[in-house]
């Protein structure tokens, strides 16, 4: 009898460990990040330069997808065929248009599919290849080319209306030898306006604000003996503004004009975390993405949402999504992290105040689970056999 008990409990254990197993290929499948993907195929007609398999495809700003292979056209050397993975729920259709945009001055190219009309029908494939998206002629156009367009442009413009600008600067020169002769009289005038209209003498200048780190941020004995690079989080280019974000219909007069962030909001979520990270003392060594350093895990964020919302009382919302990845690309965690707090005053400093206390919630819990991954990656790593 006691024979047989032993064996039942392996066997339940074994089928344990089965559904186990099951649960976490479905859960990589729908929550993970690696769902169903519709595949589209995008020709450029001439230079994609930097795009890369892997880099993100953006639909109205949001991500959607990513490139999953490039090649050229044998019989036309300009032609550059791509193919992309998107999210069956993105609504691509026949009008949409598709090109190529750079994710700041030096960061990495990405395709990017515009919305078209709703009524537009939906693309087809044809003869068993994935539907086609024709990019335009400058699409891949980079900065340095456009600049040297532009510069181009100019010196025509100024080559064509050399005399007229001679004159006019001749002109300008004129009239500022006699206001540099006449300029006591020019101030007597001005103060004795000031002091017709009763003005005050400047403006305050604005205040500007940061986020900052909690001072009970959780702290590790020992550091973990791992590299970790942090690359500038994906946002909306809403987000990309010094101005205090806001969700939702802004009441009026705007209240929170009297204050700005002294960097966009993923410039200065990104210097805060890697700050965060390195005084936490978790880790080895924390730093931002640097071409040519090969890092243990890459810490991936993407902020969406981190706003004031006034739709019925105000609040901070931040909703921010981290993915830890090794360095050849495998995802071993992934987290979301939700927070909400109220706006006690409506004006910038209280607005602020809300938003870095959602920042420092999820900065606590961002600490821990991190290590967390970290801890679970090296346990997960067979060891070295003994010579």
């Amino acid at each position: 009898m006691e024979t047989r008990a032993r064996f039942a409990l392996i066997g339940l254990f074994t089928i344990a460990v089965a559904i186990a197993g099951f649960a976490f290929v479905y859960w990589i499948q729908n929550t993970g990040g690696i769902g169903q993907r519709t595949a589209y195929r995008v020709r450029f007609e001439g230079p994609v330069s930097g795009l890369l398999v892997g880099s993100s495809v953006l639909f109205n700003g949001m991500r959607v997808g990513e490139v999953t292979s490039l090649q050229l056209e044998p019989k036309q050397p300009r032609i550059v065929m791509a193919t992309i993975a998107v999210d069956p729920a993105a609504p691509v259709r026949a009008d949409t248009s598709v090109g190529m945009d750079f994710q700041g001055l030096t960061g990495s190219p990405v395709v990017v599919l515009i919305g078209g009309k709703p009524d537009a029908q939906p693309l087809t494939s044809t003869g068993g290849e994935p539907p086609l998206l024709v990019a335009g002629a400058d699409a891949g156009q980079t900065l340095t080319q456009s600049a040297r367009d532009t510069l181009r442009h100019v010196d025509d413009v100024v080559t064509e209306n050399a005399k007229p600008l001679s004159t006019a600067i001749e002109n300008i020169s004129t009239f500022s030898d006699v206001l540099s002769r006449n300029s006591q009289r020019i101030d007597g005038i001005l103060a004795g306006l000031e002091r017709m209209t009763g003005g005050p003498a400047g403006a305050p200048p604005t205040p500007i604000y940061m986020f900052t780190l909690p001072k009970n941020l959780e702290k590790c004995a020992e550091p973990a003996d791992v590299q970790i690079v942090v690359p500038e989080p994906d946002a909306l280019i809403g987000f990309s503004t010094t101005k205090i974000p806001v969700s939702g219909k802004p009441p009026e007069p705007f209240p929170f004009a009297n204050g700005l962030l002294a960097d966009t909001v993923p410039a200065l979520v990104h210097a805060k975390i890697i700050e965060g990270l390195e005084n936490s003392n978790c880790f080895r060594s924390v730093t931002r993405n640097i071409d040519g350093m090969q890092a243990d895990l890459q810490l991936a964020l993407s902020i969406r949402n981190f706003s004031i919302s006034t739709e019925t009382e105000p609040v901070a919302k931040l909703d921010l999504a981290a993915r830890a990845i090794t360095n050849d690309g495998k995802n071993i965690a992934t987290t979301a992290f939700h927070e909400l707090s109220p706006v006690t005053s409506m004006d910038a400093a209280g607005a602020v105040a809300a938003l870095n206390e959602d920042f420092g919630a999820a900065i606590r819990k961002l600490v821990p689970w991190l290590s967390s991954a970290v801890a679970n990656r090296e346990k997960a790593q067979p060891e070295p056999r003994a010579p």
